[in-house]
């Protein structure tokens, strides 16, 4: 299943994405998984116990590139960073398991990142029916983790494979 977000819908999802900071995961996981899939009856979207439950147990790949390495001669206003993701998941808790992790994604790494605030400037994703992957587009407030990163990878051979030349960070935590 594919979920486009028009110009609107993605500009709310990132408004919530970049509030979990000031608002909590609590307040921002009862909106954000509604959101990304409002149109569809098919995924489970409440804040209950055992979303909630199914949530925090959700896997995630990051890839961690610069911007211009994805986008090319395209630009993204503000977009220094890029981050591909996926998320591992089934049905019918891919929107759940996506919100979880995205909220997680900025409260985790503006911690790591002595609390430099960084914000996402847009985001991609699709839900498919063994999880949902994506890329989110941050400013250079990113740079810290980023550099972070990078480093954790090439200290581990398994967080830096050749094939993709980039920092990969297996999980969450």
């Amino acid at each position: 299943t594919v979920v486009y977000a028009d110009n609107h819908k993605a500009a709310q999802i990132v408004a919530i994405l970049n509030a979990v900071w000031d608002d909590g995961l609590f307040i921002t996981f009862g909106l954000l998984p509604g959101l990304i899939t409002s149109q569809s009856d098919h995924y489970r979207t409440d804040r209950s116990l055992e979303t909630i439950r199914h949530a925090k147990k959700a896997q995630v790949l990051f890839i961690w590139m610069t911007a211009d390495s994805i986008l090319g001669e395209c630009s993204i206003p503000n977009a220094a960073y890029a981050v591909l993701f996926f998320v591992p998941g089934s049905d019918p808790f891919q929107s759940v398991d996506l919100s979880y992790i995205l909220l997680k994604f900025l409260d985790k790494y503006i911690r790591d990142g002595d609390y430099n605030r960084f914000n996402i400037v847009s985001l991609s994703y699709q839900l498919a029916s063994d999880g949902s992957f994506g890329v989110l587009f941050c400013d250079r407030r990113l740079r810290t983790v980023y550099q972070q990163a990078r480093i954790r990878a090439r200290a581990s051979h398994d967080a830096f494979r050749r094939t993709f030349h980039h920092p990969i960070s297996p999980r969450i935590s």
